[in-house]
């Protein structure tokens, strides 16, 4: 989800699911959150040790409260009852609004960012206006940028240290959905191979930071030692003795099915469990918007960017830009430096409708420029009527592994990157979580044999 209206979207998504009684029960939408058989909470985050001082410092709480400390003090407030007192996670939030970070560097304001550690992520090819992104990752601003990463990539090429971290298969893997209330189940991996060359597991890398800076006694002397922890009352449960046990022996476990939750008895309280909101109803009109200063309903405004909202720039740019497809055998921004797959998928596309593209002269396969206020980019076309005759819907991820790593060509990050095309003005953003518009957008299309007008 994203652009502005990605909470009252949410927002009137529960309320259809409650109105219509599809709620918490097999064959409905199940309501999953924490779980007793797991512990989380001091494993890794210990947000509890957080000041309220430091917490008012968080890059765009002032503006966009659901998403950041304001608003997740009061969800974990609300919940800790209904969850056994281990209350909501933070295993995705709160977070910064990221084009604050990016400011923030840039300006200084509302003070100077001057490090910054990066993990799984390629920024270039991530988040919106990648020049800004650009900018700051370079500016003298920034003393320290340090990336874990398993091979080069474009953002990867900026940073000051690079440190090799292990894949997947040369570590110990946990998925604890129970800690991000998608579903309830738990799933262990073990090590496949010994990692390669210095790779380690992260873990590691903010082990010692953490120990550097007086965390003693916040970490384990190991990842496996970790996992442990995090299975230990289902380890006991199954009479398992590690979480490399259970991997080689159970894999997956999941909880005997709750249906409607909320009208059970608390064994805690002795009272009927509810909802973990605040008035232990769902709510409809929802008090924790209301207390955060926001519209308690859903409503809906028009993106900035629109032929409705927009007439004038719609008549330079007619076209409405879709971004962000993902599509095999690629991940994201991953994998295309693995020749195998990138011969199965050698170029970026844009697909359009048969008639726009007849109109403007291109050919199925022909090269294209995309184009919008901000920038533009060059892919592949690919004509299909499955897309609106009014729509462009570009690929995500694109950089090309072969060209030229150093700044400023970075492996080709700016010819194919729609995000080249997108904005990170506040306007743009979803308020109470900040979400960021990747589109819809305004732009246009023509071949790339054609002078740019």
């Amino acid at each position: 989800m994203q652009g502005i209206n990605v909470t009252s979207i949410l927002h009137s998504k529960s309320i259809l699911r409650a109105i219509t009684g599809n709620l918490d029960a097999a064959g409905e939408e199940m309501l999953y959150g924490p779980c007793e058989k797991a512990n989380y909470g001091d494993a890794f985050e210990y947000t509890e040790r957080l000041s309220s001082e430091q917490r008012t410092k968080q890059l765009g709480a002032d503006r966009h409260k659901l998403w950041t400390w304001p608003g997740y003090e009061l969800i974990q407030k609300a919940s800790m009852p209904y969850w056994y007192g281990k209350g909501g996670v933070y295993t995705y939030a709160p977070a910064c609004h990221e084009p604050d970070v990016f400011e923030a560097i840039l300006t200084g304001n509302p003070y100077p960012i001057k490090a910054i550690i990066a993990g799984g992520n390629n920024a270039l090819l991530a988040y919106t206006n990648t020049r800004k992104v650009h900018k700051a990752l370079k500016s003298s601003h920034l003393a320290l940028f340090v990336i874990m990463e398993q091979w080069l990539t474009p953002t990867a090429m900026l940073a000051d240290y690079v440190f090799p971290v292990a894949n997947w298969l040369e570590m110990p893997v946990m998925h604890l959905s129970t800690l991000n209330g998608l579903a309830q189940y738990a799933a262990v991996g073990e090590k496949v191979v010994d990692p390669l060359y210095e790779r380690r597991p992260d873990y590691y890398f903010y082990q010692g930071l953490g120990r550097r800076l007086g965390q003693d006694g916040c970490w384990r002397n190991t990842l496996e030692e970790e996992w442990d922890f995090f299975l230990e009352p289902l380890l006991e449960e199954l009479n398992l003795k590690s979480a490399e046990e259970f991997a080689r022996k159970q894999r997956w476990w999941f909880p005997p099915l709750m249906e409607r939750r909320y009208e059970k008895i608390d064994p805690y309280t002795g009272k009927m469990q509810g909802f973990a909101t605040p008035t232990g109803k769902v709510e409809i009109y929802s008090t924790i918007l209301e207390k955060l200063g926001y519209d308690p309903l859903p409503s809906f405004r028009e993106p900035p960017e629109t032929p409705i909202s927009n007439p004038e720039l719609a008549k330079r740019y007619p076209l409405i830009l879709i971004t962000g497809s993902r599509f095999r055998p690629y991940h994201h921004s991953e994998h295309r430096q693995i020749a195998s797959l990138r011969k199965l998928y050698p170029n970026p596309t844009v697909e359009i409708h048969p008639d726009t593209a007849r109109k403007r002269k291109i050919a199925d396969g022909d090269w294209v420029m995309i184009e919008t206020v901000r920038g533009r980019i060059r892919m592949k076309a690919k004509l299909s009527s499955k897309i609106h005759p009014r729509m462009v819907d570009v690929q995500h991820g694109w950089w090309f592994p072969e060209d030229i790593p150093e700044d400023p060509v970075l492996f080709g990050v700016f010819q194919s990157n729609p995000n080249v095309l997108t904005t990170d003005e506040d306007r743009y953003c979803d308020g109470p979580t900040g979400s960021m518009n990747f589109s819809p957008l305004l732009c246009r299309i023509y071949p790339y044999s054609y002078p740019s007008p």
